[in-house]
């Protein structure tokens, strides 16, 4: 469903909408927005949290730690590419508070959950390029700005396992922090990698 239709039907039922329609949409739409962009990185950042689990159990020969860093931030790049989430038909209360909500009769929220479910997908989805944008600039940053070794000798070098597991907790960590909505005043999502 469009906006239009929907600002055009809730016009058209004032009796049903119990305040402005185009603030309500409004607020809608804000609301949608900040639940897809956290739900997105949440969503990463459990993935990842998955993946340091697997390297703390797991073992390995001594490697490089860039080398490790470059291999295991594709690999979660690649994974993050076939996981996109995506909202199920139901959810939309979800994506919107019920003080939104509460100004609409059952009917109206019947036609702005039609919108908030499209709305949603659209956003999630635009969301969940911005986290692999984000997975792969972090993971070529990572060789360059995290003061990792690439140091081959024996001596140098840690457990691929170890090194996996320390890369998964710093996208971890970072997804968690990129999970709050950026305030219009702070620029653009992305920022610093």
């Amino acid at each position: 469903m469009e906006r239009i239709e929907v600002l055009d039907w809730m016009n058209g039922h004032a009796d049903r909408v119990h305040d402005v329609p185009e603030r309500v949409l409004s607020r809608c739409e804000q609301e949608v927005r900040e639940h897809a962009y956290a739900d997105a990185w949440l969503h990463a950042r459990d993935i990842a949290e998955e993946h340091e689990r697997h390297w703390r159990a797991s073992g390995g020969a001594h490697a490089s730690e860039t080398f490790v860093a470059r291999e295991v931030g594709k690999e979660l790049a690649r994974e993050l590419k076939h996981l996109e989430p995506t909202p199920a038909e139901g959810d939309e209360g979800s994506y919107v508070d019920e003080d939104v909500l509460g100004v609409l009769e059952p009917e109206a929220r019947t036609i702005v959950f039609d919108y908030v479910h499209d709305l949603a997908r659209g956003e999630e989805h635009e969301a969940w390029m911005e986290v692999l944008r984000f997975t792969r600039e972090k993971s070529r940053a990572l060789t360059r700005d995290e003061s990792l070794s690439s140091d081959i000798s024996f001596e140098g070098t840690h457990s691929y396992a170890d090194i996996a597991a320390r890369v998964m907790e710093i996208f971890t960590r970072e997804y968690q922090r990129r999970s709050h909505p950026p305030r219009p005043d702070q620029g653009d999502r992305l920022g610093g990698v």
